[in-house]
């Protein structure tokens, strides 16, 4: 005969069967613009280690970050990842296994045109110059095996020429299902299954009310409302606090995608 001491209590009881029907929630974080820019830097991330040690995330970086137009953030030139060792020192030293680093273009924007939509317009010549010049660069900076094959267009928008041309790189897609970007795909990104959709981006949609497996979008630069703040981190870690929410790299959603499709077919 058991104690009834040794007993759990008919509230403990219930609460560890609340837990384990708890829905396990699995979200990618990501953060766009990391760069040499001083004001699109990789502070934000550095503040996310320090605050959420063992948390992944998935950085967005621009091969040669140059913005042009915007006068108080422009650059006289394109600040290039092989020109700054310290900035490529400090990826290389972030654990790979929780800091996850993709392509956002080269220089992010179309200089002294726009700061965005580099890859909207382009043809798939241009396109495939244009993924040529960032991989060259990437491997000028010593960082080719620290870079995972995964694009996410400046701004979200990209041709469906640049689409077919980053396919034929080997890069996976990392994109968004909202009509302004969606109607630049025309159609392309369906094609294939190899495109995560993020469906959160800071801080029009509330991280606090996810419900389902997820890839949330902040940014480095500090004139972006989007920016990963002080404010935001917070927020961010009431969420990835919670027992039934694991962070994950965008990678590996695209490998679970890529499985579940192959297991259906």
């Amino acid at each position: 005969m058991i104690a009834t001491s040794m007993m759990p209590s008919l509230s403990t009881r219930r609460l560890s069967m609340q837990l384990s029907d708890t829905k396990k929630i699995r979200l990618n974080v990501t953060i766009d613009d990391v760069s040499p820019h001083t004001r699109s830097s990789i502070v934000p991330v550095l503040e996310y280690k320090k605050m959420l040690p063992g948390k992944k995330i998935t950085l967005f970086i621009p091969t040669a970050h140059w913005r042009t137009v915007r006068q108080e953030v422009a650059t006289q030139y394109p600040l290039r990842l092989s020109q700054n060792e310290q900035f490529c020192q400090q990826l290389l030293d972030l654990p790979s296994v929780l800091f996850e680093c993709a392509y956002h273009g080269e220089f992010h924007g179309r200089p002294f045109i726009s700061d965005n939509d580099e890859l909207m317009g382009l043809n798939y010549d241009e396109a495939c110059a244009k993924f040529e010049s960032m991989l060259n660069e990437v491997k000028l900076a010593g960082l080719e095996k620290r870079m995972t094959m995964i694009i996410r267009p400046p701004a979200w928008r990209m041709s469906a020429a640049a689409i077919r041309a980053a396919r034929s790189f080997g890069f996976a897609l990392a994109l968004i299902d909202v009509d302004y970007a969606k109607e630049t795909y025309a159609g392309e990104d369906e094609l294939e299954n190899d495109v995560i959709y993020s469906n959160l981006v800071y801080p029009q949609n509330d991280v606090t009310k996810i419900d389902c497996d997820s890839s949330i979008c902040y940014h480095a630069s500090n004139w972006d409302k989007g920016l990963l703040s002080q404010q935001a981190l917070e927020q961010l870690t009431t969420v990835l606090n919670r027992d039934n929410v694991q962070t994950v790299h965008m990678s590996e959603l695209l490998a679970e995608k890529k499985k579940k499709s192959y297991e259906l077919s």
